[in-house]
């Protein structure tokens, strides 16, 4: 459905007991990444304007991608919210390629669609992935 994940179900499905890859930091990470980058799009006046791929990447577009990003995952925050695909839709959105309340919608139940069926595979397969955040 969207780029980023496809990365995200590589992580749930190779890596299930990492942090970067417990339903926790999957679901924040990617929610908070699109919150975010809506916001910048937002800030900069982009939020009715065509994607980056119509529309070329303006030093406006340029801000808003790079805010995005350094907003999302180049903080010090300790929430729970690592996740590095989660990076991937934080410039899917800021870049315009998503930006509509359907598309984020959409955006939204994919990843928490994926999220429950990777968990539902891993059960069924026998792999111990954690059930919302990865053991310490």
């Amino acid at each position: 459905m969207f780029p980023s994940l496809g990365a995200t179900a590589f992580l749930f499905f190779e890596t299930p007991m990492a942090e970067v890859a417990s339903p926790r930091n999957t679901i924040i990470g990617h929610y908070v990444g699109a919150l975010v980058a809506t916001l910048w799009l937002f800030v900069f006046g982009l939020q009715d304007h065509a994607n980056v791929l119509v529309e070329g990447f303006t030093p406006a577009r340029a801000a808003a991608v790079a805010l995005s990003v350094a907003c999302t995952g180049g903080n010090p925050s300790p929430a729970p919210r690592r996740s590095p695909p989660a990076g991937a839709t934080t410039v899917i959105v800021s870049a315009g390629l998503l930006h509509t309340a359907h598309q984020l919608a959409a955006l939204a139940a994919g990843v928490a669609l994926l999220t429950l069926s990777a968990h539902l595979v891993n059960r069924l397969l026998g792999v111990p992935a954690p059930r919302w955040a990865a053991p310490r």
